[in-house]
């Protein structure tokens, strides 16, 4: 094994979405580091209360509505987290930009000045979600990650396509492939066999925009309209801004039969859901590469969804999963019918189950990051 370092992993605060994508590199970075600071907030906090880990440093970030308010808050966090890392600078190597970390350009010059080394793990993509947003500050968010991607001695991606899709060619000397989703397969199994489960199609994550949820609700209202003797049911978990659109849209429609709003379920619980599932389908706009998809695979689950993000290794269309190729509510309700009518779904959902065992264990993708550190 090559040398250990001193790591620090730097998000800004966290949300519960975050926590299980932040509990994976940390696992990760632990098993590889001498020593590991985290500097975060939020849900980051708690999961370091339950560790008793010392070094953890926390900095918080109060949401802003007004456009000056926010770029300040912004501006304020960045030299929180500069400051932090002025303090520690003797203690550490290399410091691991994460969630929220493609746009801290303070912090990037401060790890410069004192000669550490940078690495940054893109996670989604700030700038095509700011412009899907309609964001005020979506061309200074993009100004920001072009100035930390040019600061940074690596870019980790989670897989090739994203190369591409970043426009990542200019960097590709410092780009490196590595993902940091490990799938912890004593919770998520097999619990119910593929054949005796009903026919249940579930979405599980956060309901807004970017994730697709407005269209998924058009395309279920089509799927029924053209195939209104289908026994299929929905289920929708999560939480989010579009929640209550989503409530009424059930009452307005008419599906409370047909259709159930779950709302947020703890990640613990999630395989009791999946177990029950068919499909999980997943209509994002922008994403690196969900959690959710590999843990349905884990659970026996097939999985629909679209061509973002690293999703286009992972999950090949007709082989494991299934491909959406846009999330207009005719190809939804298209591809659901298309799904649920497959001879072969239960092999489909075999194959996703053989991938996920061979690629997202904590062995392999240890050894992976090992590499690149």
């Amino acid at each position: 094994m090559a040398d250990k370092r001193n790591l620090c992993i730097v998000t800004l605060p966290l949300g519960k979405s975050g926590a299980v994508p932040f509990s994976q590199i940390v696992k990760i970075s632990e098993n590889l580091a001498d020593e590991l600071y985290v500097i975060s907030g939020g849900q980051a906090g708690e999961i370091f209360k339950e560790k008793g880990n010392s070094n953890y440093l926390e900095i918080s970030h109060k949401k802003r509505q007004n456009t000056l308010m926010r770029a300040l808050a912004y501006l304020e966090i960045q030299f929180s987290i500069s400051y932090l890392i002025f303090k520690i600078r003797k203690k550490i190597d290399t410091v691991i930009f994460f969630i929220g970390g493609e746009g801290l350009v303070l912090p990037s010059l401060t790890v410069k000045i004192f000669n550490k080394k940078l690495m940054i793990v893109l996670a989604g993509d700030p700038a095509k979600q700011g412009q899907l947003k309609k964001d005020p500050l979506k061309r200074m968010t993009s100004f920001l990650s072009a100035l930390v991607l040019m600061l940074s001695d690596k870019i980790v991606i989670y897989s090739p396509s994203i190369m591409n899709q970043r426009n990542l060619n200019r960097f590709s000397r410092k780009v490196l492939v590595a993902h940091r989703h490990v799938v912890d397969f004593n919770i998520f199994h097999i619990q119910k066999q593929f054949k005796k489960r009903d026919n249940l199609i579930g979405y599980i994550g956060s309901f807004n925009e970017l994730k697709g949820v407005r269209n998924l609700m058009k395309g279920i209202n089509l799927f029924y309209q053209e195939n209104k003797d289908h026994d299929c049911k929905f289920i929708f978990i999560g939480d989010g801004p579009l929640k209550g659109e989503i409530s009424k849209w059930i009452e307005d429609n008419h599906l409370h039969e047909k259709v159930t709003l779950q709302g947020w379920v703890e990640h613990d619980q999630l395989p009791d859901y999946l177990n029950q599932l068919k499909l999980l389908i997943l209509p994002s706009l922008s994403e690196g590469l969900p959690n959710i998809v590999l843990e349905a695979m884990a659970c026996g689950t097939t999985v629909l969804t679209t061509p973002v993000g690293a999703i286009p290794d992972i999950v090949t269309d007709g082989e494991n999963g299934f491909i959406l190729k846009n999330i207009e509510p005719e190809t939804i309700a298209q591809s659901i019918k298309k799904c649920m009518n497959h001879q072969k779904l239960d092999e489909i959902a075999e194959e996703g189950f053989n991938f996920a065992m061979q690629k997202f264990n904590f062995e392999e993708v240890a050894k992976n990051w090992q590499k690149i550190l």
